[in-house]
């Protein structure tokens, strides 16, 4: 015990002045205080390589100043029972659950550093996110310019509660580098990118993309929410040199039903030409056998660009239009996927983003071009019914029935463009599917897809919706509606089953992930989508240590040191409601900063000791404690750097826990390890310096509902084992309470 003391007296800032050292003077003490060097144990653990980078000062007076520190603690051998007096004054914090606590030892322990790091996956910058004013917007454009790691991020967008739709903000953007995923494809043909640990939703609760199989379903969202504001449009266009003398046009500014209508129609049955020398698209081309659609595309351009359209062509009953103008080709370019090859056709961003009429409008024209209806009456198949007799006899009867194949379908030799438009129709409430279609001419094999609207339900929705805009198609659906003789069957699950799971390279090498601290959850092309989130133990222990001991606590005060802005005092509140705790005391009770970069991560800890003396604190959270450092330190370059900082992070807050008997709770990223086919693809960032320095390492994942499951994966003294823990209203809770 006199050792212990001996050592807190003689490492306490009272007693120990930097420039009483040997070879210190008040220029190489500023020097080492700058550097994080303020106590007798960082000197004494440093290196002289590392007094010599940091001060510039000889290699023997490093080693004196080192050996003087060394000295005054008393650095060497004692008994074991010296070692077990200081066990007998470690403390313990419940989490709120009894099992969790039991996994843990009897609770968060003092004089430890307890390591959680979370399973979260992320997404392929392509997938839509739908925002809270209706728009979907690819997740990788909001990231636009972000490095790797996790960054403060507020977005409205729709998440779920239950089984309504909600209004939710973001808290943090994640972005990490990824050389693949896995894709998820469903029965109708809808997929998702995600990474294999990336959780979605199925009726038993959320399961992770890896342990998928076919025999799962996942819950798909049909929102029919859509912006209420047309979408802003690029009118500053640049017209090549080489076309000095093109006519000038008043380009619209928004995107009008005229002006998607237009493109639905280039998209569908249109196409582009580019004259030389400039390369530049000068002609527009639109053409039909149908003349009411074809009056319909020179109304709009009329309409939107005040000009008449040319005719480009006619032969035996087919007309083309154009729109010639180098100025009008080179607005046209800003709708991406507009002026591509028929096999990489896809639906321009901007219509995802538009009110529902301009959505509704753009389905409509592109389906009077691509779309068919299938509904056959005079086709007939055979049917067969038997049927016994009271006496036991048995009779049956053959009749020819009408073989009704009622289906609206989609041709295009582009299957992203196909799931853009089954996006919409799904956002619409329509159920779709899509298949291959492989078509053999002149020998040769050409593979393209279909995507079907079929059952009454659908068609209807789809009449209601879409086809009572179309020209051609209007009177097919009608009649194919006419046909049904029972009434409409509702749909009954909005679960759809997994059809395949292949891995692919991600398309730009990252991957993305929003958090959602409220909810957990967003919508990812109408796929409902877990988020990240591993801060709730992290709040419940900023409770539960103010505590008294025979309830748990160690009746003191909390240190919370935020990096990643996860820390909700609401949470708080309701946590100390639900423990009888006055909330407002709870409040006071914590001691929260927000760190903005790792320095400044690294000089609250600095800071936090004069806390700790002064108020009582027997805990210091640190959530995240690898999300700056991170930040900060990207490339492989500065890896070294990293590591060697996080270290002496890390070993500052084990002195503290050490010295003044606290507890340290540090929650932790994970990264995605594309290369593990088997097991966990996921590992903690930080690497073997947070491994090696972390008493406790627990692994949290998200169960069915309001399930956690926690793994104990590395301990000195407790084997490994998992436990089932709940986080609800009022925080960490057994399942059974």
């Amino acid at each position: 015990m006199s050792q212990m003391r001996t050592v807190v007296v003689m490492d306490s800032p009272t007693a120990f002045r930097v420039e009483d050292l040997p070879g210190v003077g008040e220029k190489i003490a500023e020097k080492l205080r700058a550097a994080g060097y303020i106590d007798v144990m960082a000197l004494a653990a440093a290196s002289a390589g590392e007094l010599m980078e940091a001060t510039s000062i000889g290699e023997e007076t490093a080693n004196k100043i080192i050996n003087a520190c060394r000295r005054k603690l008393n650095m060497g051998f004692e008994p074991a029972t010296a070692a077990m007096e200081r066990r007998l004054q470690i403390g313990k914090i419940t989490t709120g659950s009894k099992k969790l606590d039991e996994l843990l030892g009897g609770g968060v322990e003092t004089q430890a550093i307890t390591e959680a790091h979370g399973a979260f996956g992320c997404l392929t910058g392509d997938t839509k996110i739908t925002l809270s004013n209706g728009q979907m917007v690819p997740i990788g454009s909001l990231a636009r310019g972000y490095q790797a790691g996790v960054h403060p991020f507020s977005l409205s967008l729709l998440s779920m509660s239950g089984n309504a739709l909600i209004r939710a903000r973001t808290s943090n953007l994640h972005v990490y580098d990824c050389p693949e995923v896995l894709k998820v494809t469903l029965g109708n043909g809808m997929n998702v990118s995600v990474t294999p640990n990336h959780p979605l939703m199925t009726p038993g609760g959320w399961k992770e993309a890896g342990a998928l199989t076919s025999k799962d379903t996942i819950k798909i969202v049909r929102d029919d929410n859509f912006s209420e504001k047309q979408v802003i449009l690029n009118t500053n266009v640049s017209v090549s040199k080489y076309a000095p003398n093109t006519e000038r046009f008043i380009l619209p500014k928004k995107l009008s039903s005229e002006l998607a209508e237009i493109l639905a129609y280039v998209l569908g049955e249109g196409w582009n030409e580019r004259w030389r020398p400039h390369l530049r698209v000068s002609r527009i081309c639109f053409t039909n056998t149908n003349k009411k659609m074809l009056d319909k595309f020179a109304e709009n351009v009329n309409t939107v660009f005040k000009k008449d359209v040319n005719i480009r062509y006619r032969r035996e009953n087919i007309t083309a239009y154009s729109i010639d103008s180098v100025c009008i080709g080179e607005f046209f370019e800003q709708f991406q996927g507009l002026y591509h090859h028929a096999k990489e056709k896809y639906v321009p961003a901007q219509i995802f983003s538009s009110p529902k009429d301009v959505v509704t409008r753009f389905l409509a024209a592109f389906y009077d071009c691509e779309g068919h209806v299938k509904h056959d009456i005079e086709k007939k198949r055979d049917k067969m019914v038997s049927w016994k007799l009271k006496d036991g006899t048995e009779q049956s009867k053959a009749y020819s029935v009408a073989s009704f194949g009622r289906d609206i379908d989609l041709r295009s030799a582009s299957r992203k463009l196909l799931n853009g438009i089954q996006i919409l129709l799904t956002k619409l409430g329509i159920d779709t599917w899509i298949n291959e279609d492989v078509r053999t001419l002149d020998r040769k094999t050409f593979t393209g897809y279909k995507l079907h609207v079929t059952g009454k339900y659908n068609i209807q929705k789809f009449y209601e919706e879409v086809g009572i805009h179309t020209i051609r198609l209007r009177d097919k659906i009608e009649a194919c509606l006419e046909s049904y003789r029972r009434s409409v069957r509702k749909r009954t699950s909005d679960f759809l089953g997994v059809r395949d799971i292949r891995r692919i390279a991600t398309p730009d090498g990252k991957v993305y992930d929003l958090e959602v601290p409220q909810f957990h959850n967003f919508l990812a092309d109408n796929i409902l989508s877990h988020n990240s989130g591993k801060s709730q133990i992290a709040h419940q222990l900023a409770v539960t240590v103010q505590l008294p001991k025979e309830r748990g606590g160690l009746d003191g005060n909390a240190i919370l040191i935020d990096t990643e802005q996860t820390f909700r005092p609401e949470r708080i509140v309701d946590m100390a409601k639900a423990l009888d705790l006055d909330s407002d005391q709870a409040l006071e009770r914590i001691f929260m900063a927000r760190a903005y970069n790792s320095d400044h991560q690294m000089l609250l800890v600095e800071k936090a000791e004069e806390l700790i003396k002064e108020n009582n604190v027997k805990i210091i959270i640190v959530d995240s404690l690898t999300a700056a450092f991170r930040s900060d330190y990207t490339g492989r370059g500065t890896l070294a750097n990293r590591q060697q900082k996080l270290n002496r992070h890390l070993h500052k807050l084990q002195r503290l826990a050490d010295v003044y008997n606290v507890a340290i709770y540090v929650t932790n990223q994970v990264m995605s390890r594309p290369d593990i086919l088997f097991g966990d693809p996921t590992a903690p960032i930080g690497g073997h310096i947070v491994g090696h320095q972390a008493t406790y390492r627990l692994y949290l994942r998200k169960s069915k509902g309001e399930k956690r499951v926690a793994k104990m994966i590395d301990s000195p003294n407790l084997p490994e084992a998992e436990c089932v823990f709940g986080v609800g209203l009022a925080g960490i809770r057994d399942m059974d309470e």
